[in-house]
């Protein structure tokens, strides 16, 4: 493809117009006879240009199999620079637009899925995220995320049966377990019983006394208060941690509210005990639309 085609050809991807193009350092009549092969452009003016388009003079000089080169790498920069923007949806489609897809390149969009699905996940979006997971095991082949699915999926079911996706369930170990939230639900899990054999692991997860503890620990450590008996100060902690953290993901605000909604019916705040039943069931309702 000559200089003057491929001007032409990336101002057009890029949706500028000719004026746009040629700003205030160019005639759009010398932009013009350029693109049409009728005019050479001097350095400082193929510079310009290039900088304008956001490719090197080089790219614009090159021949088609170089400029495949120069493409690919461009797309690579524009595709981790996504994904350090935590912009996973752009990210993904620029995957898909490279040409000659590689290995590399299926393991950020599956990276940038699980990404997506944790936050449909967070935001309640429980039958979209249920999808996802699902996806996203099937496509596994290497079975990165094959735990992790599985902890998900397991807390869908426990939710509701109807966001049951059949995928296998998650091990008897937090073994492989590194996302956050389903290392926190291993221990929401063990927690349920007062003889569990891996109580005291959560415990340490707790940190009782670490200063550095997260919404997910909080939680924890409270559901050990709840075992001993000690419910007003459960629901003190978990209230304390309902105002101390921002963006607390919606499905663990549905377990802290039924947990909250124990503790002032064994404490006797029989009226806080309704407000969080009903604020339960309205998650539990969003849930399911």
């Amino acid at each position: 493809m000559a200089l003057g085609e491929t001007i032409l050809e990336l101002r057009k991807s890029r949706n500028m117009t000719q004026k746009e193009l040629a700003g205030d350092q160019i005639t759009r009549n010398m932009l013009s006879a350029i693109e049409h092969g009728t005019a050479v452009p001097s350095l400082q003016t193929l510079q310009y240009i290039a900088d304008k388009l956001r490719v090197s003079p080089a790219y614009l000089l090159a021949d088609d199999r170089e400029r495949a080169a120069f493409g690919t790498a461009e797309a690579m920069n524009r595709i981790s620079q996504a994904r350090k923007d935590g912009d996973y949806i752009l990210c993904r489609e620029l995957c898909k637009g490279v040409g000659g897809r590689s290995e590399i390149t299926e393991a950020v969009v599956l990276d940038c899925d699980f990404m997506i699905a944790k936050d449909a996940f967070a935001h309640g979006e429980l039958r979209k995220a249920e999808g996802l997971f699902a996806d996203i095991y099937a496509r596994d082949s290497e079975k990165r995320y094959a735990s992790v699915c599985a902890a998900y999926s397991s807390c869908l079911s426990d939710i509701s049966p109807s966001l049951d996706n059949d995928l296998p369930a998650e091990g008897d170990t937090p073994a492989g377990l590194a996302d956050s939230f389903t290392l926190y639900y291993f221990y929401y899990r063990i927690t349920a019983e007062k003889k569990h054999p891996l109580l005291q692991y959560a415990d340490e997860y707790a940190g009782r006394h670490s200063a550095d503890r997260d919404i997910f620990m909080a939680h924890i450590y409270a559901r050990l208060l709840m075992l001993k008996g000690m419910f007003a100060e459960a629901a003190a902690s978990l209230r304390v941690t309902a105002d101390t953290f921002r963006d607390i993901p919606i499905p663990v605000m549905y377990f802290m509210s039924g947990d909250l909604e124990i503790c002032c019916r064994e404490s006797g705040d029989f009226k806080g005990a309704y407000e969080y039943s009903g604020l339960r069931r309205d998650l539990y309702e969003r849930f399911l639309r």
